[in-house]
């Protein structure tokens, strides 16, 4: 028996006593979700390009954890703007302001949103514990129990979000069921998924930033240097957890970037050499006054002529210019004479 059409104001959810649905101009928390969203993807976006020019230009190095990063930073931007858009379209909204007709499309976008994350999630921890390897365990005879656990981390990373693929992937039998209730099949608890999820989740972040804490502790250098370092680690915490996770694994490259880099080295020289010149101008300026008043008050005072001393002082050139009247009165080559054994010091 074919299933009668929802009417289109049906909301997805009935309100709670005495309030009504607005499918208009509904609260929402779209205007945070964009600020967020574009935020975060802006530092990751930077944080990749940062190494990968640091990487593909200054060092030319490219190995395979640049190349994971960048399918992670892809990833993300994708994850990134479906949510954004799911938030436009009512996914920050409370369900009875959302048109039940609209639930599909946005259930169908949500499963999508899951599938993207698995990937690029799996990819940025990768792409960290590599850095990890490569800081502390170098070679294959260096690192030892580090070593170990960490080859330990990635496989437990790699196997879990396989899973964690294949599970927000095929969550009902036919998948149609996923973002159509009436179709009939079976499908597996969601919210069971999305807990286990997130307690594998801190699992793995834990042991991220454990290892290398337990790394740096057994060090030979002083205890407050080995806070410094641990705090570097610990950084990842107080992100956003795939942006976090990704901008920490690119910051071994940032002091590279900022010591090599044309693009940072050529304005800052240009900020300083601005800063100097101005600098020495205000200085000189203040002097030329000074010195000028100096000389004036030595000379003894003319009666046959009343034309001024005019100064030029050119910069570029060090050089101080008098006028040609001046010249020829014979009263400035004193004061040429010292401003140019000034400038000389």
């Amino acid at each position: 028996m074919a299933t009668e059409p929802i009417p289109y104001d049906t909301p997805a959810l009935k309100p709670p006593a005495g309030i009504e649905s607005n499918f208009i101009d509904p609260p929402s928390l779209h205007a945070w979700t964009l600020s967020v969203g574009t935020t975060c993807m802006t530092i990751m976006t930077l944080a990749v390009a940062i190494r990968t020019y640091t990487k593909a230009i200054i060092i030319k190095e490219m190995r395979h954890e640049d190349y994971v990063a960048i399918v992670a930073l892809a990833g993300f931007l994708a994850w990134g703007a479906i949510y954004i858009h799911l938030s436009s379209i009512g996914l920050t909204r409370d369900m009875w302001n959302i048109r039940a007709v609209d639930m599909s499309h946005m259930l169908y976008l949500c499963n999508v949103f899951q599938m993207i994350y698995p990937p690029s999630m799996g990819a940025a921890k990768y792409f960290v514990c590599i850095q990890l390897k490569r800081i502390f365990s170098p070679r294959r005879s260096s690192g030892g129990a580090v070593r170990w656990a960490l080859n330990g981390l990635i496989a437990a990373t790699i196997m879990y979000y396989i899973a964690c693929f294949f599970t927000f992937t095929f969550q009902c039998i036919p998948r149609d069921k996923i973002w159509n209730p009436e179709v009939a099949g079976k499908c597996i608890d969601n919210s069971a998924g999305v807990l286990s999820a997130g307690l594998i989740n801190l699992l793995l972040d834990l042991g991220i930033l454990v290892v290398p804490v337990w790394a740096i502790w057994h060090l030979q250098m002083p205890l407050k240097r080995k806070i410094g370092a641990m705090s570097v680690f610990a950084v990842g915490i107080f992100f956003a957890e795939l942006v976090g996770t990704t901008v920490v694994g690119c910051m071994p490259m940032f002091p590279r970037f900022y010591e090599k880099s044309a693009l940072i080295q050529g304005p800052i020289s240009t900020i300083r050499s601005v800063t100097s010149l101005l600098t020495l101008r205000s200085q000189r300026s203040q002097a030329v006054y000074s010195s000028k008043s100096s000389q004036l008050s030595r000379r003894p005072p003319f009666t046959k002529s009343a034309n001024p001393v005019v100064v030029t002082m050119d910069f570029t050139r060090d050089e101080i210019r008098l006028s040609p009247e001046s010249l020829e009165l014979g009263e400035g080559e004193g004061v040429k004479s010292s401003w140019n054994s000034f400038l000389a010091v």
